[in-house]
């Protein structure tokens, strides 16, 4: 294999034990207040990605955007909230986001509880990668219109734009 071939599996692999280890510890993260959620519904596995109270809310991107970007986020346009939120979870900057960005994006904003309350750390991870993969495969189902595999940001504000109106 040449270099650039093995920097990239690398990086990959990165992002990949950083998402997972990130999953793993969380035991709580930010919540979709008021959001009639429930993290035990394997069924609920619906396009969360386009609630657009997940990228207005104001103080997630806020959050994140401390120190980075020199604006006013009370002063920004929803248009501008949804530039940064698709931006802030680029983690390689390629104006795509994959499953584990995906992933990311939404694991701050989707609630997600144990099942059970006396499952191993393993059976926590396996749940919770699980019910996030539903939501990643139903996002990408519905929104990658070109099927390869990532989420660009046209295709993520196409989405968004056409599906305003849904509950």
């Amino acid at each position: 294999m040449d270099r650039q071939t093995l920097e990239r599996i690398l990086w990959t692999s990165v992002i990949f034990l950083i998402a997972l280890l990130h999953l793993v510890s969380m035991t709580t993260g930010h919540t979709a207040q008021g959001k009639n959620i429930n993290p035990h519904d394997p069924t609920d596995q619906s396009n969360k990605f386009r609630d657009p109270e997940f990228v207005r809310n104001k103080e997630h991107v806020k959050e994140h955007l401390e120190g980075q970007v020199d604006t006013d986020e009370k002063e920004m346009t929803d248009e501008e909230l949804e530039f940064h939120y698709f931006k802030l979870h680029d983690f390689d900057n390629n104006t795509k986001l994959d499953g584990l960005e995906i992933m990311a994006a939404i694991s701050h904003v989707v609630p997600f509880e144990p099942p059970e309350k006396d499952m191993s750390v393993n059976q926590i991870a396996d749940a919770r990668v699980k019910y996030f993969s539903g939501i990643i495969d139903q996002v990408m189902l519905d929104d990658d219109y070109n099927k390869d595999g990532y989420l660009t940001y046209l295709e993520y504000v196409l989405s968004r734009r056409r599906h305003q109106d849904e509950p």
